[in-house]
């Protein structure tokens, strides 16, 4: 017993040694004081089984008394193990608290950071604080929630502006590149940032185009911008980063189809208003003044830019002059049927007929070759009062005829739809008055 006695001994010094000594571990750059107390834990134990050993025999003096004394020993052995437990416990708690906080810092998730950080400070001791500049990391975890607090804030005005129309996008494109700047380059954070970037400055392209009534290029902006958008959401965000993921939300969803439809709608609009100006064009290369008139008062309606309604203004001076020239050939035209129909001067009416012609110049519209045969009208007429006059009846029937012949041939000839009044012919009661003679 006396040798076991003397084992004990020996393993209690080890073990108080072992305590006392510092044996720094380092794992994922944590320096914590594991193995000396793992020692003296070991001693303590064997110290404790080698005592539980020994057959307490009361071989001294009666007032010592020998099993008493072992089991204090033995309780005493057992307080020495459980401390020693407790402290390995703490130490090892300690240890993982910092190791995930290194783990957590390095891939940018510092609020977990800060969280294991917190642990393990409540549970260190004053060397271990300043063993593992726990303190200082704390503060680094710190900055760097603060760093991230800052982007995300930065997205979410950002996201702000872009949901409402009373900011232009300009602004959400420099909130953006602000945040960019303050970003980790080769984070997920980083490249959503880069394509959100993109989104605005093409959305800001998109406004700028719509600005200038070019629907085309607008759209091809604002579909570019929504790429760039989608290819933002598919970006995995960085696992416990401050925030919400960097993104669209719903409003500014809604905010970019708006501009995708107002892009559309100028691009319709653009189509229409073209297709009326064209259209007026053909009709006034027919004649058709009138008609060209009716498509600029629909071309009017849609003209929106500068340009647009001066060449709307442009056509419709052209096509106000062709009218006037149309109704001046009219007026002519009437005014010579009422010659024809008082009988009074033929070659009057001749001579209106013939200013007629020089306004209507172009000789392949209805209207100048309806004219012709009125001028012929009109020169059969006189011819035929002519040779009545000097009592050549067959002369003068034979002109008259002619005439008749004429006005029959300028009543079949179809007049140019949508020029103006009425068509060139002989009316009922100037018909009467040829008939007559």
């Amino acid at each position: 017993s006396t040798t076991v006695l003397c084992t004990v001994a020996q393993f209690c010094l080890y073990a108080e040694q072992a305590y006392e000594r510092d044996y720094p571990s380092r794992s994922a750059g944590v320096e914590i004081d594991s193995r000396a107390v793992g020692a003296a834990l070991f001693a303590y134990c064997y110290a404790y089984r080698a005592l539980c050993s020994v057959d307490p025999v009361d071989h001294l003096t009666s007032n010592f008394d020998v099993p008493k004394r072992m089991t204090q020993l033995k309780q005493w052995l057992a307080q020495k193990a459980r401390g020693c437990k407790d402290e390995l416990q703490r130490r090892s708690s300690v240890r993982r608290s910092c190791e995930a906080a290194n783990r957590a810092f390095q891939s940018r998730r510092a609020s977990t950071a800060l969280r294991h950080w917190a642990v393990a400070k409540n549970h260190t001791n004053q060397s271990e604080m300043t063993m593992n500049r726990i303190d200082d990391r704390i503060r680094e975890a710190q900055d760097e929630v603060r760093r991230q607090q800052d982007v995300k804030s930065l997205h979410d005005q950002a996201i702000e502006m872009l949901s409402s129309t009373k900011h232009p996008t300009r602004a959400a494109t420099d909130l953006y590149r602000n945040a960019l700047a303050r970003e980790v380059g080769g984070t997920p954070e980083h490249q959503a940032l880069s394509y959100m970037m993109g989104a605005c400055t093409n959305w800001e392209s998109g406004d700028a185009l719509l600005a200038k009534w070019d629907g085309i290029k607008s759209k091809e902006a604002y579909i570019a911008a929504e790429t760039a958008v989608n290819q933002a959401a598919d970006v995995l965000g960085t696992p416990g980063y401050y925030g919400d993921k960097i993104q669209l939300d719903e409003d500014a969803q809604k905010a970019l189809g708006v501009c995708l439809r107002q892009a559309q709608e100028e691009i319709d609009r653009k189509v229409s208003f073209e297709g009326h100006m064209a259209e007026c064009q053909s009709h006034l290369d027919g004649s058709r003044a009138l008609a060209a008139l009716e498509e600029l008062s629909l071309a009017e309606e849609l003209a929106a830019s500068p340009d647009e309604k001066q060449r709307v203004a442009d056509q419709q001076e052209v096509a106000e002059t062709e009218k006037k020239r149309q109704e001046d050939v009219k007026d002519l035209h009437t005014q010579a049927l009422v010659v024809l129909r008082s009988e009074d001067d033929v070659g009057a009416a001749t001579s209106l007929y013939r200013r007629a012609l020089e306004l209507e110049a172009e000789s392949s519209t209805p209207e100048h070759r309806a004219l012709t045969h009125m001028v012929e009208v009109c020169t059969h007429w006189e011819t035929g009062y002519a040779a009545l006059k000097h009592w050549n009846g067959i002369q003068s029937k034979e002109s008259f005829s002619s005439a008749r012949q004429a006005g029959a041939d300028a009543a079949g000839i179809a007049g140019t739809p949508g020029y103006y009044g009425d068509k060139i012919q002989l009316d009922e009661d100037a018909q009467k008055a040829l008939g007559v003679c």
